[in-house]
Order: C-alpha cells, then structure tokens, then sequence
C-alpha cells in the first residue's frame, strides 16, 4: 500500500487499466460499433430498406405461413424497421423451430444471409465468442475493473475543471495525458452507466447463490418474477375465416395511436378458432428492453392486459436497455456512438500513458513488450474490423469471402499481434497505420463505386440513411489515421534529421 489515499487510488487506477486494458478496448469498441448492429448488417448485406405498410408486411407474412406450416404450433412476424432489421417469419410444428427470409422489398422469399454483420460485434461485446468457454464472466470481470477505474479515477483527477480546461499541445506525451484527463471527466457517467448496467445484465449469474437456495434453477425464477399473457387454451376447432389483419391493427391504433411501430406478432395455435395473437410495440419510446405487448383474439378483439413485472425485474430490465439504447433517436444514437468511441480512446491513451512515463525512467523488457502489444492489440482490432467489412463488400470484384469473415476477423488481429511483437515499435505503429489507412480507404472507395451507380446511372440500389451514416463513420475514419500516419512519418523525419545534426 502507497504513503497516502490519494496515491494508493492512483496505484489501483493505473493497474486496473493495465491489467485490463486491451479487454476493455476490445469490449468497449466491439460494444461502440453494436450501437449500429442493425445498420452495419444492412449496409453489409447491401439490401434496400422496405417501403411497404406494416398492413402489407404482415398480411403477405400470414399468407406465407398459412401456404408452408399451415398446422404449425406457433407463428412469428418479425416486421423489419428504417434501421434495417430483416424481415423474418418463424414457426413452431412438432416440437421443432424454423425460420423463413423474406425479401422486404420485393416480398419473396430469399435465403438467409450468409454475414453475421452486425450481430457479430454485440455477440464478442458480450462474451467475446467465448459464451461456452467462460466468456461472459471475464467481460464481467472486465466490468468491475472499469468500475473500479471510474471512482479512482474520479479521485486521481479531482481538480476537474482545471484538468477538463488543460491542454499542452507543445508535447505529444504531455497532449496524451491531457486528452486523457479530459476524455475521462466527459465520458464518467456513460462508462459507469455502461460498466454498471453490464453487470446488472448477467447478476443472476455472477450471483448465483440465491438462485440456488431459494429456486430449482433460472427458469424458476424467470417464471417467478416474470409476468406474461395468460394463455387460451386450444378448443382443437379449425377457424373457418383467415386472422383479420385489419382488425387486429385497428385495435392496435385505437389503443397505441395511428403511428405505433409495431416489431413483431406472435400467434399461437393459429389454426384455431381459439388463436391468440401478441403484437409488440417497436422499444423507440421506453427504457426497458422488454416490449409493449397486447394480447387479442383472430378477430382482433383485445384480451386481459398483461400483469406489471416486479420493481427488481423492471429495474434490471431498464439497466439492459440503457445498455443497448433501442430508445436512441439518430441524434441520441450518434452521441452514445461518440461517447463509446471517446472511452474507447480513454482506454487506449491510459496504456499509452503508463508505457511512455516507465520507459522514459528506465525502460524494460516489460515495457516494450507492452508498448508492441498496444500497437498489436488496438491498431490490429481495428485494421480487423475493416477486413471483416471488406470480406462482404469484395463480393463487388467477385471475391465474396463472406463465409471466412469471422476466420479473416480473428486471423488480422492475430497476425497484427504476432507482427508487433517481431518488429520494431515505431515500425509497427506506422506501418499497422498505414495498413489502417489502406483497409479503410478501400472500403469508402467500394461504397463511392456504389453511390456513383446509384446517383449517376441511377441504378436500383437505394443509398439510404444506415449506408449513408455508415459512409461518414468510413470518411472519418480514413482520415484519422491518414492524418495519424503522416504525422507520425512527419515526426521521424524530424527526429532523424536532429539526430544527423547531433551526429555533425
């Protein structure tokens, strides 16, 4: 332990950073890009955004499922939505569960899409494609660790309006830790929110004791605390008339408004004269993760509302949803977009930082190793992710390697890794840049290809607002590490150039 508080909470601040440093830069922009999950799949996919009525979607959904599993179980609507969520059917017949794809613009069938897209980013935020090998529990260590960095750092930069208001520009050292004190006083409330709510996501399996003592297994307390529709039971009775779309929707604006987005519909023994239909309310305008839902018969005649869930489900509910944001309008999205990003950069100037003040005393083994690492493991990350947009965007030349995303995805980092640690540092830092540069750049140019078909030849592509808000996240990017690498080719240039003049 350190002479005094104050520079023990500096001690824990740093070392929780460093020990969890690339973990949470992983976690942290893998998490920033999911803010966009269903957008980056669209723009993946290169599919147009629907312009059919909710009536339409739904009707032509029932007549799909009436004509393939006329007798399944349960039926499901999946309606897409202007953020690009695909437009899917699912059913239940004999105990077993199948999915059909729709084309939301032509409205025929289409198979599904061979991209994980977007998923694939929330799925690694959450358990870093370890969910079976223990994933789940180092991103909630990771969490903890974050936590315990935002109130020690909270402590460790306590004079916060000096700090927020302190920039050295003279000094690209001391510009860094500037940039990272002011960074940090920003983005204190998101990364608590974020780091908080991301244990309150798995509690039930960080804590599991309670679960143990008290109930048979999760599924028992799922069913405890949890509130549902009360179900009809089947007369066995085959409906003479089709569900009636338009009364069941005309219930639904009578109780939600003329405007309600809907997400799904959900019917069960839809054959029967008993069926029972669940419409869910679109999350645009709640906290929760969990959808509004009304219950109602084939005639569209309203059932028994559903029950309030208990505080302590409705509280961990809301957590998730602040974690994931359904709520955000574009402009709330944006900033939640830019807020992860500046603590992502929050992470990456913190290891920045404890590498530069320890090699500049007396540098180690150790400090190289870390200093190589960071190039390795954040300039690596993000040269991977623009290899696994390029492994769907270079079917445009005939070289779809679609199906080896995940394979190029992990393959980049790791040989960006591997490259680090074999090479010189300064090497390695502008040549992962300029690869950075090139990955990105190729990719803005496939998507200026495409809006030149679009707008000149005027092709039947649509260039809609996901493709456009993923285009200027590619411009901005570009530049950043352009900028980064010729600064950097700028800054030994210069560096060489007082050495031959010392030399003289």
């Amino acid at each position: 332990m350190k002479t005094t508080f104050r520079k023990s909470m500096i001690w824990l601040h740093t070392y929780c950073g460093v020990f969890a440093g690339w973990l949470l830069f992983a976690i942290f922009l893998t998490g920033t890009l999911s803010y966009y999950n269903q957008e980056i799949t669209h723009w993946m996919t290169g599919k147009r955004l629907s312009t059919h009525s909710q009536e339409a979607l739904l009707a032509n959904g029932l007549k799909t499922l009436e004509s393939k599993v006329p007798n399944a179980t349960s039926w499901q609507i999946q309606l897409p939505d202007d953020r690009g969520q695909q437009y899917r059917l699912s059913y239940r017949d004999n105990g077993e569960r199948g999915r059909i794809y729709i084309d939301s613009v032509q409205l025929q069938e289409r198979e599904e899409f061979a991209t994980e897209g977007g998923n694939f980013f929330r799925t690694f935020h959450y358990t870093l494609s370890l969910r079976q090998w223990g994933g789940r529990y180092l991103t909630g260590i990771a969490a903890m660790l974050m936590l315990v960095g935002v109130f020690t750092g909270i402590y460790t930069h306590r004079r916060f309006f000096k700090d927020f208001f302190t920039i050295r520009r003279g000094e690209p050292k001391k510009f860094i830790v500037d940039l990272h004190a002011i960074i940090g006083v920003i983005t204190i409330p998101f990364c608590f929110v974020i780091s908080f709510s991301a244990l309150a996501i798995y509690i039930n399996m960080y804590q599991p004791f309670t679960i143990a003592e008290y109930f048979d297994s999760y599924r028992s307390l799922d069913r405890e605390v949890s509130t549902r529709h009360a179900p009809i039971k089947a007369q066995n009775v085959d409906a003479q008339d089709p569900i009636s779309i338009e009364e069941v929707l005309t219930t639904v604006k009578q109780q939600w408004g003329n405007d309600v987005a809907l997400s799904s519909l959900a019917i069960t023994n839809p054959s029967d004269v008993n069926a029972q239909l669940t419409v869910s309310k679109a999350k645009t305008d709640i906290l929760s993760n969990k959808a509004q839902t009304l219950a109602l018969t084939r005639n569209g005649e309203l059932l028994p509302s559903i029950e309030p869930e208990r505080t302590a489900r409705m509280v961990r509910r809301v957590f998730y949803g602040l974690h994931e944001a359904h709520f955000a309008t574009p402009i709330l999205r944006a900033a939640f977009f830019i807020l992860g990003m500046s603590a992502t950069l929050l992470i990456a100037t913190g290891m920045v930082i404890w590498v530069d003040k320890r090699t500049k005393k007396q540098p180690k083994r150790i400090h190289r190793f870390v200093e190589k690492m960071n190039y390795g493991m954040f300039y690596g990350l993000t040269l991977a992710v623009a290899l696994y947009f390029l492994s769907s965007k270079l079917a445009v030349f005939n070289l779809n390697l679609v199906h080896h995303e995940l394979t190029v995805f992990f393959s980049t980092w790791l040989a960006s890794v591997l490259f680090a640690l074999a090479v010189n540092a300064e090497r390695v830092k502008f040549s992962l840049l300029l690869l950075n540069t090139g990955g990105f750049g190729v990719l803005l140019l496939i998507e200026l290809i495409r809006l030149f078909e679009v707008v000149i030849m005027d092709s039947a592509q649509q260039f809609d607002v996901p493709n456009l808000t993923i285009n200027c996240w590619l411009a901005l990017t570009v530049f950043y590490f352009s900028y980064s690498s010729k600064k950097l080719k700028k800054t030994k240039s210069e560096s060489k150039g007082v050495e031959e003049l010392v030399q003289c």
